[in-house]
């Protein structure tokens, strides 16, 4: 889906996510201020939900898009990890569930994208998913692939910047802190099965390269946010509250969206405040 009219700068963005609303939810400043900027701005998602939730996600997502005033949107198709985060059996053919395709053959369909898009710059996750989710993981290892493919050819539109959104990482070390303050509470063994750990994610995360200020486009990224209503309903209710918090309120406590630049490969100390080497 293309969203036709938008005055373009030359500059393109491709941001490679695992579910409809990581656009939003996790970098959707940052995607809000380019798009007004006038870069023309994708977005791959990997995943989509099954059965009539399939609709009503997609639907949300689109209305998303269009608040963001991204380009277009596409869906890879695979199946998301179910909701314990326990990564499903394989099928005998590899399976739909995106975490249990081989990475060679998402990396080949990412790379597939960045070739029709000829974007200058990638945004994907890092190595950690953020917080451990293992489609994160999953997506962020293919497009990392599917870039150092592209630039190994070195051909014309080959792409320039590879960034990863480290997102939330201050919210993620206060969740360390505040596990590790309750009892029986353990930020290495977290989540519905217990097999998330948070304290390694916060660890094991590369360091933040890029703050891009999104204070200016914080109401935009709630327009989008509002527009995920089933994930709103669903979501725990501190999470509700903190994602609708009213702009101002979270501009003050998180004015930036984080990033960590993995190609090309940043100087010691190096800070960027833009994903197009600003």
């Amino acid at each position: 889906m293309r969203y036709p009219g938008l005055m373009h700068t030359g500059r393109l963005l491709l941001a490679v996510m695992a579910h409809a609303d990581d656009e939003t939810f996790v970098i959707g400043g940052t995607l809000a201020r380019y798009a007004a900027e006038g870069a023309e701005v994708h977005l791959l998602v990997a995943t989509v939900d099954a059965g009539s939730l399939a609709f009503t996600r997609a639907a949300e997502l689109e209305r998303a898009v269009d608040a963001l005033g991204l380009a277009d949107f596409r869906f890879l198709g695979y199946k998301p990890t179910p909701m314990t985060w326990t990564p499903p059996a394989p099928a005998p053919d590899g399976g739909d569930y995106l975490v249990t395709t081989p990475v060679e053959a998402v990396s080949e369909r990412v790379a597939e994208e960045i070739r029709r898009v000829r974007p200058q710059v990638v945004v994907t996750f890092d190595s950690t998913g953020g917080y451990g989710h293992p489609d994160h993981i999953a997506i962020g290892r293919a497009t990392r692939r599917a870039f150092e493919q592209l630039v190994g050819e070195s051909g014309d539109g080959a792409p320039e910047r590879l960034y990863a959104a480290v997102f939330g990482r201050r919210l993620l070390r206060w969740g360390v802190r505040g596990l590790r303050m309750m009892p029986g509470r353990d930020p290495r063994r977290s989540g519905p099965e217990g097999d998330i750990d948070l304290a390694a994610a916060l660890e094991e995360a590369p360091r933040p390269t890029t703050w891009v200020d999104v204070r200016r486009w914080l109401d935009v990224r709630r327009r989008a946010v509002e527009c995920y209503e089933s994930q709103l309903t669903e979501a725990p209710w501190p999470q509700r509250r903190f994602e609708l918090l009213p702009a101002r309120l979270r501009g003050a406590l998180f004015p930036r969206e984080v990033f960590a630049r993995l190609w090309p490969e940043p100087q010691t100390d190096e800070r960027e405040a833009g994903l197009f080497g600003e």
